[in-house]
């Protein structure tokens, strides 16, 4: 195991249920997810982990695979692996289950900046609905951006606009919202927002083209990464942010609900 300098933390369990050196298990058949993890002074946070669990399990039912561990397995190790995070700091958990393997790696959440740029990017995930372990195109592409300030926005072969690498899209226009309906991930986090939002504005849920990209004022980026963040420009599609209302309102929202389910996980 890395310790704090690095600030990662790895660990890994074979079929057996041993303790293995750590593995990635990209490529084999399987799931993943990613969430935040915070840890103060006294309190650690794992932010709406029970719905990450229900998600990775619901992919193997999904998929007609078996999981190589129970739930309760996966809980307690998880549970015991977070307890070694001992250093102060906001972190990412991400959990993979392959046919072979459990692998949890916690490592420092890089803060992201609340204006990003977005990158049209030709792609669709295999299977863009679920988290599957097959996701080697999109780690090898977010090596080509800046993280903390740039997100690729993958678009289909019909012009649609479908999800971030690593988020998903919010569009606002004439104070209502718009969220691209398929071809993307069934996103914790956007569930999370959208829910909240749609107490005071109206939200539909369709496909989104990229011609039609200059009738929204404010596209908004969600995710455990990337938390509540906004687009400040699309240069290679010609679109610019002109207004953040709507960011604003949101990140108030994604705040507020972030502390109140912090205490009560602590």
């Amino acid at each position: 195991m890395e310790g704090a300098f690095s600030q990662i933390y790895t660990g890994s369990w074979d079929a057996g249920g041993n303790s293995v050196a750590y593995q990635e298990p990209w490529g084999e058949a399987g799931a993943f997810t990613t969430l935040r993890f915070d840890v103060g002074k006294n309190w650690r946070c794992a932010y709406l982990i029970e719905l990450h669990l229900d998600r990775l399990f619901a992919t193997f039912v999904r998929l007609g695979w078996k999981p190589l561990f129970t739930r309760a397995f996966v809980e307690k190790c998880i549970a015991d692996f977070l307890k070694t995070v001992r250093d102060t700091g906001v972190y990412l958990l991400r959990v993979m289950m392959s046919d072979v393997v459990l692998s949890l790696k916690v490592s420092a959440r890089e803060e992201p900046k609340d204006v990003q740029y977005g990158y049209l990017w030709d792609y669709t995930r295999p299977m863009p609905e679920l988290k599957t372990l097959d996701y080697k195109d999109v780690l090898e592409a977010l090596k080509t951006i800046d993280r903390t300030q740039q997100e690729l926005l993958i678009i289909s072969e019909d012009s649609r606009v479908l999800e971030g690498a690593t988020s998903c899209l919010i569009f606002c226009e004439n104070n209502r919202l718009i969220i691209p309906h398929r071809d993307r991930l069934e996103s914790i986090t956007l569930n999370f927002v959208v829910e909240m939002l749609k107490k005071s504005f109206p939200c539909e849920e369709r496909d989104v083209y990229l011609d039609e990209l200059e009738t929204f004022d404010e596209i908004l980026l969600c995710g455990s990464g990337k938390g509540i963040v906004c687009l400040g420009d699309i240069e290679d599609a010609g679109w610019r942010c002109r207004s953040v209302s709507f960011f604003r309102h949101a990140r108030i929202l994604y705040d507020n609900a972030m502390i109140d389910y912090k205490y009560k996980w602590m």
